[in-house]
């Protein structure tokens, strides 16, 4: 008779950990290996969401293994936006990755004239006349999409300005969705709940307030309450990232779900999410 296996939380910990010295060896030798097929905007999108997913994954572990799970799923929802965006860009990875590393350019000169407003004297980017010119692009993109005779309003709201894509994350939650299956199921089964743990509202009141002997309680010291689950999630968006960028620019992607299963039972039922 086989006896399911019990997981404990310092289980999960050990796995949390060999999960991130299995993301830190990608980068053992000096230098992540990358395929020598793939775009200068490919290997830079792929190499940064690498490094967000390995530091991403090491500030949850050390959030859930001081106790401070409900804290650490701010990180867990960024880490499942960076496995829409990085699914989304593998759907037309030379398009939409050249989009991406575009917007580096496009805030650099946005910063620079929030810095020249504060300085007149502010140095100018070198490379400020070619930045100029993919900002005039953007404004002729935005006026066109917005139609004739749409109000300045209405041509600033589809300006690249504080984004990459004009496509809302739930619009490339389906899209990645037609390539990489559940993802939009993950999206609808997790984000909300997990924006709720991102800004304070009063869903959140049982994560920080009791009740004992009619009296309001505060918990203030970690108690490890919702850590197993954050690092669960953390763990299955770093390999769902991990995965598609080997549509990019990554030749092979760790197993890291196989490196957890070594310590938990990473498919079983989590039961921290309420008190």
């Amino acid at each position: 008779m086989t006896v399911a296996r019990r997981n404990l939380p310092e289980d999960y910990y050990k796995a949390a950990h060999a999960v991130l010295d299995t993301m830190n060896a990608l980068f053992g030798n000096g230098g992540m290996e990358v395929r020598d097929d793939t775009s200068g905007a490919q290997l830079g999108v792929t190499y940064y969401y690498v490094a967000r997913a390995i530091r991403n994954y090491a500030a949850v572990l050390v959030l859930c293994e001081r106790g401070y799970g409900v804290e650490a799923q701010t990180i867990v929802r960024l880490m499942l936006e960076d496995t829409i965006d990085v699914r989304y860009i593998t759907t037309n990875p030379e398009v939409l990755s050249d989009e991406w590393w575009r917007h580096e350019n496009r805030a650099r000169y946005y910063y620079y004239l929030k810095a020249l407003g504060r300085d007149k004297n502010t140095e100018p980017p070198s490379d400020l006349a070619e930045l100029k010119k993919s900002i005039e692009h953007d404004k002729r993109d935005a006026a066109e999409l917005a139609g004739e005779g749409a109000t300045p309003e209405q041509v600033s709201k589809l300006l690249l300005k504080g984004k990459w894509t004009r496509t809302n994350l739930h619009e490339r939650a389906k899209l990645a969705d037609k390539q990489w299956s559940g993802t939009l199921k993950e999206y609808r089964n997790l984000y909300g709940y997990l924006c709720e743990h991102t800004h304070g509202n009063a869903s959140l009141a049982q994560d920080y307030l009791g009740q004992e002997d009619g009296e309001i309680r505060v918990f203030v010291d970690p108690d490890g309450y919702k850590s197993v689950t954050p690092l669960t999630l953390a763990t299955f968006n770093a390999y769902w990232t991990l995965h598609a960028l080997t549509l990019l620019a990554l030749p092979e992607a760790p197993d890291l779900i196989a490196v957890a299963e070594q310590y938990i039972d990473i498919q079983a039922e989590l039961n921290d999410l309420e008190r």
